[in-house]
């Protein structure tokens, strides 16, 4: 009785999200979806206006489930001289498709929270916030989106990010701020599909509110929880189709870098 209760104060909840952003808000179609290479998903790009004041591009990857695999770019030990982009990262592994950039660092360019690549634990699990989430891959290339407490063993790669904006279950998760920013974005909708938001100047409590209430513009299935990566000047977007790429406008430790899956 009581989880059945719950559940039916989250839909509401959500569904009164919906319903005030649809009546004070406008969504603008600014770059109409586009099929990304080897039938993975799709691309677009949308202007979002809040109010007279508060507006901004979203750029909105789907990627379809079982149709990617993901690898961590990790930038070498000589890092920041030679540093390379999202871009450079991107063109370096074979069927590349999409790259954005992964998780926080410091001024020295150290890895702030868990840093995992080939297996190895490079920099372990930190419980500072607002490092509430780990984006973990396994040896096939497929993403998980986990707590703190999440089991690395069978993972080959693994950086810590967050908060989590929409909470697993898929709850809103985060406050209303004034901070307005860059954002990049990573969810897990209820059908297991990737959606990648990239959005300009907006807080967290407002891309949540929007992934939250825009159901089919993010792949036609509610979202199941939602990371924030790094942001700022990291945030950035590589594609391999032209004229998709938003630039980040600083270095970065690491990129996330979505392939075509391997044939069998």
């Amino acid at each position: 009785m009581f989880l059945g209760k719950m559940l039916l104060r989250i839909t509401l909840i959500n569904f009164l999200v919906s319903a005030l952003l649809a009546a004070d808000n406008s969504i603008t179609i600014t770059k109409p979806i586009s099929d990304l290479p080897h039938q993975s998903g799709t691309i677009q790009r949308v202007l979002w206006q809040i109010s007279d004041k508060i507006r901004g591009d979203l750029q909105i990857v789907i990627l379809r489930n079982q149709r990617y695999q993901v690898h961590l770019e990790d930038q070498s030990i000589t890092f920041p001289v030679g540093a390379l982009f999202i871009k450079q990262m991107r063109e370096r592994q074979k069927d590349a498709i999409i790259a954005i950039n992964g998780g926080y660092f410091d001024q020295k360019f150290n890895t702030l929270g868990l840093l995992q690549v080939a297996g190895v634990t490079l920099q372990p699990v930190s419980d500072k916030k607002p490092l509430s989430g780990i984006v973990a891959i396994n040896q096939q290339g497929v993403l998980t989106l986990g707590l703190r407490d999440v089991d690395l063993t069978q993972q080959q790669y693994a950086i810590q990010a967050g908060p989590y904006i929409i909470d697993p279950g898929g709850v809103l998760g985060v406050q209303p701020t004034a901070a307005r920013a860059p954002r990049t974005i990573i969810a897990i909708n209820a059908q297991r599909d990737l959606v990648l938001i990239i959005a300009k100047a907006f807080t967290l409590h407002e891309v949540a509110n929007f992934m939250l209430s825009q159901t089919e513009l993010l792949g036609g299935s509610p979202i199941e929880r939602a990371l924030n990566l790094d942001g700022g000047p990291s945030t950035g977007m590589s594609c391999s189709l032209p004229g998709w790429d938003l630039n980040e406008r600083g270095p970065i430790r690491n990129a996330l870098v979505f392939t075509a899956p391997s044939q069998p």
